[in-house]
């Protein structure tokens, strides 16, 4: 995971959370399942990730809690893993 710290002081808001899942989507993995939420409570934000391109969050804060489950071709969704924690990020990167 890399963690890369924005002020709101230096730029005027909370940036959105930049998520990015770093896998093989040609073998047999077909999908990764997040799911993102502000530490303080919340809107539950999911994404289901089929390719290596970053998508925005905007969660309006820069400490949140994650949890994934992987999708493998012919098989059916694994269990969501435990929830994560990061504080003072706006990115979020899963091998």
């Amino acid at each position: 995971m890399q963690e890369i710290v924005l002020d709101p002081a230096e730029t005027g808001s909370v940036p959105p959370v930049e998520v990015r899942v770093l896998g093989d989507f040609e073998g047999p993995l077909e999908r990764v399942d997040l799911r993102l939420q502000a530490t303080a409570g919340g809107e539950l934000v999911e994404l289901a990730v089929t390719d290596g391109a970053p998508r925005s969050v905007p969660l309006g804060t820069h400490h949140f809690r994650w949890s994934q489950r992987l999708k493998l071709a012919s098989r059916p969704s694994g269990e969501w893993s435990p929830w994560r924690t990061v504080g003072r990020s706006h990115q979020l990167s899963r091998s």
